[in-house]
C-alpha cells in the first residue's frame, strides 16, 4: 500500500496531464493544424485546472480537514483498529465541496488511511493535514483509484452482484487438515492460514460474467490480509482480481459512517458499514450477497446467506453438508431468474427483478405462499408486479 514519505515534508506538485485528442466522425474535415491545436487547448485547459485544484489543496489547513470529517466515537465501540487515523469522512460534505461522486470521496479516506498508517501516534496536525492533501492529490489530479479496475465499466453494467467474502464466499480459519482447507497462505509472521472456500463459488462468478454482470468484492477486513489472499485464490487458474470476473475489490477504509445531516435526513449510521452508493450510486442495478446484515446500509438489496464456518462444515454429515454446498447455487438461480425477467419486462431494474428474493422478500414470499397456499414461483411473480409490497429498510 502507499505510505507517508516524510512527516513534515512538503506535498510534492505533480500535474497529471490528460490527452483528449481523440479522434471522431466530426473531426474527419479538420486539418492535421486544427486537431493539434484543439488538443493543445485541451492539454491547456487540464493544466490550468490541475494548477488551480493544487493551489487550493495548499490552502488546506486542519480546520478544513475537522469540517470534512464525522466526530469519531469511543475506542471501545471499533472491532477493527489498526495503526493510523482511522477517521471517518462526510462523503456527502466532501464530494460536494470537490465535485466528486461518492466512490471518489469514499477513495479519499481510503488513502488518507494508507498514508497514515505507517505513522506513529499521536499524530500532529501538520502530519494529519500533509497526509489529507497527499489523498485529495491522489484522488482529484491524478485520478487514481484503488476499489474499482475500471469505475467506468462498472457505471455501464447490466447489473452488478456484491460479495461478502469473510464467511461469505470463504473462511480463511478452516482447520489445517488437508481435508478441510483449499488453499495454505504463508503469512509475514511466519504463520500460515487456511482457506475452505464455499462450494460452488466460482461457477456462481463465471456465470454472472456470462450473463453480462459485473462481480465487485467488499469486505470489513482489512487491506493488506484481503490483497494477499486474493493473489493466492484463484479463479480460471488466475489470481482472482486478475481474472477478468472481478471488478473491484473494497475492504475496511471503505466502510462508512453517515452523518445526521446527510441524505436521508436524521438517519445517522453509527456502525461501520458497506454502502452500495460506492458502486452504483442509483442502488438500482446492484445486490449484495453477505452473511452479516448488520454492516450493510442498503439491506433492501441484501441476500443474505448462512454463515460458513469450514470447521462446522467439515464435521457435518453429508446429507448436512448438502444444505451448504446448495446456497450459492440458490443464488445463481435466483439471479437467473431476475435476469430472466429483466430481459423480458425493458425498464426494470436488477433490485427490482431481484427483490423477491433479498431478507425482506424472502420473509414475504413464505407469507404469501402460507396465506394463499402458492408456489414460490407464484409468490415470486406477484411480489415483481407488486413492487411496495417488499420493504426496503428496517
Amino acid at each position: 500500500m502507499f505510505q507517508l514519505n516524510s512527516i513534515g515534508v512538503l506535498l510534492v506538485i505533480s500535474f497529471a496531464v490528460f490527452n483528449s485528442g481523440c479522434k471522431t466522425n466530426n473531426d474527419s474535415n479538420l486539418s492535421d493544424n486544427q486537431l493539434t491545436s484543439a488538443t493543445t487547448n485541451s492539454t491547456h485547459e487540464d493544466t490550468a485546472k490541475n494548477r488551480e485544484l493544487m493551489m487550493r489543496i495548499e490552502k488546506i489547513n486542519i480546520a478544513d480537514l475537522t469540517a470534512m470529517t464525522i466526530p469519531d466515537l469511543p475506542d471501545w465501540t471499533s472491532t477493527y483498529r489498526k495503526p493510523g487515523d482511522h477517521r471517518f469522512f462526510n462523503l456527502t460534505a466532501l464530494g460536494k465541496k470537490y465535485s466528486l461522486t461518492r466512490y471518489q470521496a469514499s477513495e479519499i479516506q481510503n488513502y488518507y488511511r494508507d498514508f497514515t498508517r505507517p505513522l506513529s501516534w499521536p499524530m500532529s496536525d501538520e502530519v494529519k493535514v500533509a497526509a489529507y492533501k497527499k489523498a485529495l492529490k491522489k484522488v482529484i489530479v491524478d485520478k487514481t483509484y484503488e476499489a474499482l479496475s475500471d469505475p467506468d465499466r462498472i457505471a455501464a453494467a447490466k447489473f452488478i452482484v456484491v460479495f461478502d467474502l469473510d464467511n461469505t464466499l470463504y473462511d480463511q480459519h478452516a482447520p489445517s487438515i488437508s481435508s478441510c482447507h483449499d488453499i495454505s497462505i504463508s503469512r509475514t509472521n511466519g504463520k500460515k492460514s487456511y482457506i475452505k472456500f464455499v462450494p460452488g463459488w466460482d461457477t456462481l462468478i463465471n456465470r454472472i460474467d456470462e450473463l453480462g454482470g459485473e462481480v465487485v468484492l467488499f469486505t470489513a477486513n482489512f487491506d493488506d490480509l484481503s490483497i494477499e489472499n486474493c493473489k493466492h485464490w484463484l479463479l480460471n487458474k488466475k489470481p482472482i482480481l486478475q481474472s477478468g470476473k472481478v471488478s473491484g475489490l473494497f475492504t475496511n477504509s471503505f466502510l462508512v459512517r453517515r452523518h445526521k445531516n446527510e441524505s436521508p435526513k436524521n438517519r445517522p449510521i453509527k456502525e461501520n458499514s458497506k454502502d452500495l452508493r460506492l458502486i452504483d450510486p442509483t442502488r438500482k442495478k446492484v445486490i449484495i450477497v453477505d452473511n452479516n446484515p448488520t454492516r450493510i446500509i442498503d439491506i433492501g438489496n441484501t441476500r443474505l446467506v448462512p454463515r460458513f464456518v469450514a470447521k462446522k462444515y467439515c464435521d457435518l454429515p453429508n446429507d448436512a453438508k448438502a444444505a451448504y454446498n446448495s446456497v450459492l447455487p440458490t443464488v445463481q438461480k435466483e439471479i437467473e431468474s431476475a435476469i430472466s425477467y429483466m430481459n423480458a419486462n425493458p425498464g426494470v431494474g436488477f433490485r427490482d427483478a431481484f427483490k423477491p428474493f433479498t431478507i425482506f422478500g424472502s420473509a414475504i414470499s413464505t407469507s404469501l405462499q402460507k396465506t394463499h397456499q402458492w408456489s414460490k414461483e407464484k409468490a415470486t411473480d406477484y411480489m415483481r408486479e407488486h413492487q411496495s409490497i417488499v420493504p426496503t429498510r428496517y
